[in-house]
Formats: structure tokens, sequence, C-alpha cells
């Protein structure tokens, strides 16, 4: 049976699994972060009533924010959480150790999806050009494992039936 695109893309992704979580991770850790950034200076009792009342319609369901300080420029998140949404201006100044950090986290997190798609991408051209189920067998075993069963497309005709009624 040949190997598809399709199943190459399935059985490649199921083969970096584990690189799509840790790079999902260093995404999460630059959002977490930014986060914290961002809140440190809303007032407690603000947060609280925040946390109280978020599902209701009072807050932004996205929130934004502009970072600045020395080394930074001006770099701006889009949080994919809720968060208290406050008119501070055009940015919110952070020290030059929060922004080292935070632009290694942004680093970390856009390299390693970089180099995810960039596997994925190489190791569904590998399968794709093993070309069959038997070649990945010899070639490529951890993807064999995960490839799914040989299956039969041939579609089952009653031929008795036609050639009665050409006679």
């Amino acid at each position: 049976m040949y190997i598809t695109k399709t199943i190459a893309e399935q059985v490649a992704k199921k083969l970096l699994e584990d690189k799509n979580k840790a790079q999902s991770e260093a995404e999460h850790n630059l959002e977490v972060y930014a986060r914290e950034l961002y809140e440190k200076d809303i007032p407690k009792e603000l947060l609280f009533m925040f946390n109280k009342y978020k599902n209701k319609d009072t807050f932004q369901s996205r929130g934004s924010c502009k970072f600045s300080g020395e080394g930074i420029g001006y770099e701006t998140y889009y949080f994919d959480y809720s968060t208290v949404s406050l008119s501070r201006g055009s940015c919110l100044k952070i020290s030059t150790e929060e922004a080292t950090k935070l632009l290694l986290l942004k680093k970390n997190a856009e390299e390693g999806k970089i180099k995810y798609l960039q596997l994925l991408s190489d190791v569904t051209i590998a399968l794709v050009n093993i070309k069959t189920y038997k070649n990945c067998e010899k070639v490529f075993p951890k993807a064999f494992a995960l490839l799914p069963s040989k299956t039969t497309t041939a579609v089952s005709v009653n031929l008795d039936k036609i050639l009665a009624e050409l006679n």
C-alpha cells in the first residue's frame, strides 16, 4: 500500500507530539510571564473583582499590551485568555531584566515553532518519498508502527448482472 501525503502528515504529527508539547509549553511560558508583567501594577481589588466576575461581559476576553524599556523597543503581546483591560496610555514600562527575560522567552517560543514546523515538513516529505508501507518498515520502523492498518480500496462489483444484461 502507498503512503499518501495525508497519511504522511498524520504520522508525522504523531511522531512529533513531544516536540509539539515542548513548543506549546514555551509559548505558554511567554504568555504567563507577559501576563504577570501586565498585571503586577493592577490593584489587587480590581484583580479580585476580575476573577470573581470574569465570566460576565464586564471584562474583555482578549487582552493586548505594549511593553517598552531599555533594549526592548516596543513589543505588543496579545493574550489568549481573559485579562483586565486598563487604559494605560501607549505602553507599559518594564525594567531591563524583565525586558531581557521577555525577549528570551519570545525567542525560545518563535525558534521552537520554526524548528517544529520544519521537522514536521521534513518527516512528511521523507514518508511520502518512502512511498510504500514495505519500504517504510525497512527504513523508518518508528513511523511504520504509527501507520494506519492496510486496507483495500477495491470496489467489488457484481459482474454477473452486468454480463447478463450485455447478452
